[in-house]
């Protein structure tokens, strides 16, 4: 037998601490339904109180058209705070981009703990890309 596959953990063998598998997938599945959640509230509060931007609710003498959607993060939270629509639907935008964001972060803190340097190293390389594809992204 080679000693080498002795020394691996099988694929049916458990990580130590706690199941890494169901936090990420809890983390995941928060995030995702976070994110649905947010999004639909602020479509219905949109549509039912004219917030759409669309000609019929501009002209209709109980609905106003709605003021643009928040620029700024102090604005979303405001924004949120108070129910808007167009920040309910942007903070379930990003609720769903952060989501894979933590999800690196969470898998780093659990090599970190579990000693393994090449995959601290390699979700710190990933997680740096991410945050530089978002600055990126804001500067172009």
């Amino acid at each position: 037998m080679n000693h080498e596959s002795e020394s691996r953990p099988r694929a049916d063998e458990t990580l130590p601490g706690p199941n890494i598998e169901r936090i990420i997938s809890r983390l995941l599945r928060t995030g995702m339904v976070s994110s649905f959640l947010l999004i639909v509230a602020g479509s219905l509060r949109s549509f039912f109180s004219g917030e759409t931007g669309s000609t019929a609710a501009a002209t209709h003498p109980a609905l106003s058209p709605s003021a643009a959607p928040p620029q700024h993060f102090p604005d979303l939270l405001a924004g949120r705070a108070r129910g808007d629509g167009h920040a309910l639907i942007l903070a379930g935008i990003l609720t769903l981009i952060a989501t894979p964001v933590l999800r690196v972060l969470v898998s780093a803190g659990v090599f970190v703990a579990l000693r393994d340097r090449a995959y601290v190293v390699i979700c710190t390389v990933v997680f740096a890309l991410l945050v530089l594809s978002f600055f990126l992204g804001r500067a172009g």
